[in-house]
């Protein structure tokens, strides 16, 4: 049985941690997916795809048989956030501009955790590590990023931390 991992990236994986609290290593990540039993996916900012080397959402979206025009054009959006992720003013207009865009081309986070679900309709658990609460989205277990990191050294799933 495989168990399914979807991680946001900001305040949850230690690339940009929460000021406050413990983060997701991003080594944790990289080593996860590289067991058998186990499938990580990113499901917030698009950089940690590159980051952690993990599926993400322009491979969701083809996963579930959108066509080859819509993750083309995704991964152009996905291209153009990642450059403007170090010019804030930039950000901002695209930012402005988003609402005028064809608002389904990105699917919302929940949609995103039901897609990967349907994807892997055999897990034997789904797991979304978040800093913002997703307990509401059906079949997926919630944990914050530092619940997370305490519930892996404590055991809590059939992988533990890596060494």
């Amino acid at each position: 049985m495989t168990t399914v991992l979807a991680f946001d990236r900001d305040e949850t994986v230690d690339v940009n941690p929460p000021p406050d609290r413990e983060a997701v290593p991003l080594a944790w990540l990289r080593s996860f997916d590289e067991r058998a039993a186990v499938e990580v996916w990113a499901i917030g900012n698009q950089r940690l795809r590159y980051e952690a080397s993990v599926p993400g959402v322009p491979e969701l979206l083809s996963g579930v048989g959108a066509g080859r025009a819509r993750p083309r054009l995704l991964a152009g959006a996905l291209w153009i956030e990642w450059h403007l992720h170090d010019y804030p003013v930039l950000r901002r207009l695209f930012a402005a501009a988003a609402p005028h865009v064809d608002a389904g081309a990105m699917p919302t986070r929940e949609r995103r955790l039901r897609l990967i679900a349907d994807l892997h309709d055999d897990a034997s658990a789904c797991v979304v590590v978040d800093d913002v609460d997703r307990s509401h989205v059906d079949g997926w277990d919630h944990y914050y990023p530092w619940e997370f990191v305490r519930a892996v050294r404590d055991g809590a799933f059939a992988f533990g931390p890596p060494d």
